[in-house]
């Protein structure tokens, strides 16, 4: 709650400029079935009713003004029909700055951050983190010249092993190497879909140990 507060503050002092899009991501996969989500007698609906109201209140802290239009659509249920499994929500606030919720029990997306705001002169990240380790703070402003960007990507060896550190409100998660995570969490994107099978995982013994915390990011680029 506490990036989220952040967040807020930042936006309405015009860090960013005036926001231009709001974007909530809840996806990951989620075994449902024979479990009451899955119930629509006891949950009343599928993901958009169990994640729904927890990306409104995330929206809460950031918007702009009142939300005017909201439409949803809903994928084919495949895991427990008849409860949908995936909906994507759009919106638009009386302001007219338009968002986006993206929720799934089957899929995750590539990016961590569930909430990103994207502003006039910059963007707000906020990802699953705790707020124990920040993103570097940044801006790049366009004076009418050419520029060049070098990126730099940092990540570990694959026999690396995450392991969670001991921070009381964040929950635990089984040691991983990062190409055992790395692997899985790839191969289930469309484009890499079907080649899981080619590397089996390898365990965490022997690797090389590295404590990871649920880190908190909220960054501004442009």
């Amino acid at each position: 709650v506490g990036d989220l507060v952040e967040a807020g503050e930042r936006l309405r002092a015009g860090e960013i400029g005036a926001p231009l899009h709001y974007a909530v991501s809840f996806c990951a996969p989620v075994e449902v079935r024979g479990r009451w989500p899955s119930n629509p007698t006891l949950s009343g609906g599928g993901v958009l009713m169990d994640n729904g109201p927890h990306a409104f209140d995330v929206l809460s802290h950031v918007l702009d003004a009142p939300i005017d239009d909201l439409w949803a659509v809903f994928g084919e249920p495949q895991l427990a029909p008849p409860v949908e499994d995936t909906a994507q929500v759009l919106f638009r606030t009386e302001s007219g700055t338009t968002g986006r919720i993206e929720l799934s029990w089957i899929y995750f997306t590539k990016d961590l951050d569930y909430l990103v705001v994207q502003g006039e002169e910059g963007t707000i990240r906020v990802g699953w983190t705790g707020g124990h380790i920040r993103a570097t703070m940044h801006r790049v402003i366009g004076r009418n010249q050419q520029r060049h960007s070098i990126p730099f990507f940092y990540e570990p060896s694959v026999d690396t092993v995450i392991a969670p550190l001991p921070i009381a409100d964040c929950d635990p998660f089984e040691p991983v190497t990062y190409g055992d995570h790395l692997w899985e969490a790839t191969t289930k994107f469309v484009e890499q879909k079907g080649i899981a099978h080619l590397r089996q995982p390898r365990g965490v013994d022997g690797g090389q140990h590295l404590l990871a915390g649920i880190t908190a990011s909220t960054v501004q680029p442009e």
